[in-house]
């Protein structure tokens, strides 16, 4: 079973990506790294990852969401060569916070307003190791070339 599932909506005025967790202990855990990590890393939202708009719980079935600014997915190749100095810029940016991402994948790499953006922050960690800050700069050097 998935952990959670995303729908498009609105928060205020602002289009949204809405996160809607399960209520299964692994879920919550996931969900409760997820929002920390967007709250500890405020100060690059926007520039390297998606703003943060809410966190709450769905009124009716109590299920945690995250809602995050929407974003695109990045393009395939060759579009996706547009982007690379972006996405390089993006990890440059969460790594000089003292944060590793952990999980770079084609998915979690995101355009907004023609910056990209990473995104799914439960795997990132602060302090990280040199060792993990150079697998997420291979891993996204991979993705930059598949």
């Amino acid at each position: 079973m998935c952990a959670c599932f995303v729908l498009q909506g609105f928060v205020g005025f602002n289009r949204a990506a809405i996160k809607v967790y399960n209520r299964t202990g692994a879920a919550l855990h996931l969900f409760v790294a997820e929002a920390v990590n967007y709250i500890l890393l405020s100060e690059v939202q926007g520039s390297s990852i998606p703003k943060l708009l809410a966190l709450g719980r769905l009124p009716h079935s109590g299920a945690p969401v995250l809602a995050l600014t929407l974003c695109q997915p990045l393009p395939l190749p060759p579009l996706r060569e547009q982007f690379a100095a972006s996405a390089r810029e993006a990890l440059a940016c969460l790594h000089a916070t003292g944060y590793g991402h952990g999980d770079l994948t084609g998915s979690n790499l995101l355009v907004f307003e023609g910056r990209v953006l990473l995104c799914d922050l439960q795997t990132c960690q602060r302090g990280a190791g040199q060792d993990s800050l150079q697998r997420d700069v291979a891993d996204l050097e991979q993705l930059l070339q598949d």
